[in-house]
């Protein structure tokens, strides 16, 4: 839809048109009063007196006839280029209706001065349907979006996008909570996978950014640095089984310096690459045990020193 012009530059454009029909009947009183218009001098000193009350004064819709004088609305309906309206009018949708459009899509709820505003709900085109709060025609304030694949955001929306804090609910169960922004996740975000996994952590236009922390559904904790959406820079590893890592990390594998520690207290510090030991390293092992040279993809590979825990040395 087009971005419609915001409420208080409407208000004028709706008195001006009153002023030219006033003045158009000028000469024939009995006309104004026959098209529900005050004499132009009333309406003269009207817009001397200032702006009309927002929300009008109450009415009758069995006896309503219009009222341009006071902006007090009556039902009835509008045809334009884009839909058609049924619901409350001044010299323009104002007050509770209904605008079907001719595209497919409709919209229901508060109108003010020709613009969606207040509580109200809109059907669009494609089947996705908003429930909530609107400003000067976009979606501002609380709201609901559903759309067609069964997907669920419920939270804060501000220029018609999700902006602030929310709950966004996939159809297949994943849940995510925390903070919007331009209609991305923005923030900080807890989110929660239908096959057990969890992060809790920063993120950038809906990708994992930042520190985080992620729970592997197999008991697996990653903690440490994020860079779109895979594990990158600084951060450590407990496995299920019991062993950790922590050190470099790159493109979601061990890349860089690190320390590797065994559940039975062996340990490797040194170089890994794509995941292995890989370049200089130092190995020990539980039983005293310690091989200091090269490593490549986890094997002992080029120079190095054996120290064997009885004292031997190759």
């Amino acid at each position: 839809f087009f971005r419609p012009t915001p409420v208080a530059d409407v208000e004028p454009l709706i008195r001006d048109r009153r002023r030219g029909l006033v003045m158009e009947t000028e000469s024939d009183p009995a006309s104004a009063q026959a098209m529900g218009l005050p004499e132009a001098t009333n309406l003269i000193q009207e817009d001397e007196a200032g702006p009309q009350p927002e929300h009008p004064v109450p009415y009758d819709r069995n006896t309503c006839s219009p009222q341009p004088q006071t902006g007090s609305p009556c039902p009835g309906t509008l045809t334009m280029a884009d839909g058609s309206y049924e619901g409350d009018l001044i010299a323009i949708m104002h007050g509770i209706g209904k605008k079907v459009y001719f595209n497919g899509g409709s919209y229901e709820g508060s109108w003010v001065y020709g613009q969606r505003h207040g509580e109200g709900r809109m059907v669009h085109p494609n089947g996705d349907v908003y429930q909530g709060q609107w400003r000067n025609g976009v979606r501002e304030g609380k709201g609901t979006m559903t759309n067609t694949r069964g997907d669920v955001y419920e939270g804060d929306f501000l220029d018609d996008r999700k902006e602030g804090t929310g709950v966004y609910r996939w159809s297949d169960g994943t849940v995510h909570e925390g903070n919007f922004k331009g209609g991305y996740f923005e923030g900080f975000g807890m989110r929660r996978w239908v096959d057990g996994d969890q992060y809790e952590g920063n993120w950038h236009r809906d990708l994992k950014e930042g520190h985080g922390t992620y729970t592997y559904v197999s008991g697996d904790v990653y903690e440490g640095s994020w860079h779109e959406d895979r594990r990158e820079g600084h951060g450590q590893i407990r496995m299920s089984n019991g062993d950790i890592y922590q050190g470099a990390w790159s493109q979601d594998k061990f890349e860089g310096t690190g320390c590797y520690l065994w559940i039975d207290g062996s340990s490797y510090d040194g170089l890994l690459r794509d995941g292995f030991f890989n370049g200089f390293g130092r190995r020990k092992w539980v039983n005293g045990d310690i091989y200091e040279g090269m490593w490549q993809a986890d094997k002992k590979h080029g120079q190095g020193t054996f120290h064997v825990a009885g004292g031997d040395v190759y």
